[in-house]
């Protein structure tokens, strides 16, 4: 609970008896111990009893009295304002202030020379305002509090929140209920209509060994960079707030496990899409489960990549980050260089420690390898395959030709390593959101940033180089033989 609340004119757009309400619960929370700052016009006298000391601003922000809200009337009646029976204090007060009462002297003449609201400020300023905030102030003597704790009345318990299962299943009650039906079907559509265009070429060319990798794997960049910039918005969109929950008390492992269930179902959708339509137009002989599958995780990972992503930036940092890094990823992987010994640099064999990093590359090995199972083991020993095993660093047991149960669990193998990767690092990011760890939250965030300010220091200060392109050639796949397909 906090100690001081500020509130601006809490009651405005309230009718009566809400704003009764409100000053009745915000008297319960000061007897709590908490201090109660409100800027109010006006009043009704339901309402202005609740408060216990008042500070009246005239024109200008001029003070015109500063103590117990009890003391206001004793207070200008010294001055020659009487206030007419049945009057409600709080209008009478402003009526003063504006000059609309008559401030009479002794023998009950007008005084004339006094004018409002100059000659208030003046006679508060010359007796009152040096000592206005003292206890022994004649304006704070009657207030009692001040000889108590500051939490005089009933001590703060420690609230009660939800426990783990409950509290996941509201916040996945919630997380479902705000997804953008509208935006989910755009997005399936979008995917739909890339699979078709991306796999065009699959329907009007010819068959090719060498075509193979192009044909499971082709439009992987695409579809990564639109599932990255689509999932930027799981957390980011709301981080305010799911600071503010997990600092009230609501479990960050909750809204983590809530947002990845959420996350899993509209994921499903989209990879299903996806991975429909390019099976129908690649036409790969694997079954549909072990491709879908492998478009799954690979969907997933991207999700969860986009998700901590948007944990650690701003919206727009993050969006320009995840623009790029589907394309960063696929120099690692070894999708660019492929099985092209002229681009041997980038290819996977000469990648092999950075592409394990990648999910790209695990995600080509097992359309690649679930596929070959499916041909008899002399394919393998083609050279557009043999190739593409080799620069690929495709086992040499794939090579050599495995069983389909070795080279079905090679498939998955990626699944192992990364199926949980970026998720683990999304949790860890939501763990840091409670208050007593908010400080390492941002040292985290701090640390984030640095290689991006670093980089943008050396863009602005160091001329890019040439380098001499590399003569090195290699001669070919071992193991290679001619193709007579």
């Amino acid at each position: 609970m906090p100690s001081i609340l500020f509130m601006d004119e809490p009651t405005s757009g309230l009718d009566g008896a809400a704003t009764i309400a409100l000053a009745r619960v915000l008297s319960l929370l000061r007897k709590s111990g908490i201090t109660i700052i409100c800027v109010i016009h006006q009043p009704r006298w339901a309402v202005f009893k609740e408060f216990t000391h008042l500070l009246l601003l005239g024109e200008g922000g001029r003070q015109v009295y500063c103590g117990e809200a009890g003391l206001l009337e004793p207070y200008f009646k010294t001055l020659g304002f009487t206030r007419p029976e049945g009057e409600n204090p709080a209008d009478w007060m402003i009526d003063v202030c504006c000059g609309l009462e008559p401030r009479k002297l002794a023998d009950g003449t007008v005084d004339k020379e006094f004018e409002c609201p100059r000659s208030l400020f003046a006679e508060w300023d010359a007796k009152h305002a040096k000592h206005a905030l003292l206890p022994t102030s004649r304006w704070n003597g009657g207030d009692a509090a001040r000889s108590q704790p500051v939490a005089a009345g009933n001590p703060l318990q420690r609230r009660p929140t939800l426990p783990l299962r409950t509290a996941v299943y509201y916040l996945t009650g919630r997380a479902f209920r705000q997804v953008s039906v509208v935006d989910l079907i755009f997005t399936v559509l979008t995917l739909i209509v890339v699979g078709i265009v991306l796999s065009v070429g699959n329907i009007i060319s010819e068959f090719s060994w060498g075509g193979l990798p192009n044909r499971l794997n082709g439009a992987q960049l695409i579809y990564a960079i639109i599932i990255a910039t689509t999932h930027r918005i799981d957390y980011g969109d709301s981080k305010v707030v799911l600071d503010r929950e997990a600092n009230s008390g609501i479990s960050p492992a909750a809204i983590f496990f809530a947002m990845t269930i959420k996350t899993y179902a509209t994921v499903f959708v989209k990879a299903f899409a996806f991975s429909f339509i390019t099976y129908i137009l690649a036409s790969p002989l694997q079954n549909f489960v072990v491709y879908f599958v492998s478009w799954y995780g690979l969907t997933l990972w991207w999700a969860g990549t986009a998700q901590w992503v948007s944990l650690c930036t701003s919206q727009g940092t993050g969006t320009i980050i995840l623009l790029f890094a589907p394309i960063f990823e696929a120099l690692l992987s070894g999708d660019v260089g492929g099985d092209n010994e002229d681009l041997e640099g980038f290819t996977t064999r000469s990648l092999q420690l950075p592409s394990s990093f990648t999910i790209g590359r695990w995600n080509f090995q097992a359309l690649y390898a679930n596929e070959m199972l499916e041909y008899p083991e002399h394919v393998r020993r083609l050279t557009p395959v043999n190739q593409t095993l080799y620069w690929r660093y495709i086992p040499t047991e794939m090579q050599a030709g495995a069983s389909a149960a070795t080279g079905a669990s090679f498939g998955f193998a990626w699944w192992n390593y990364f199926f949980f990767g970026a998720y683990l690092i999304t949790f860890f990011l939501v763990m840091l959101l409670p208050a007593n760890n908010l400080k390492a939250w941002r040292k985290f965030t701090h640390v984030c940033r640095l290689p991006y300010f670093a980089v943008q220091k050396c863009c602005g200060l160091c001329a890019p180089k040439g380098s001499a392109r590399s003569e090195k050639s290699h001669s070919g796949a071992p193991g290679a033989e001619k193709s007579t397909a």
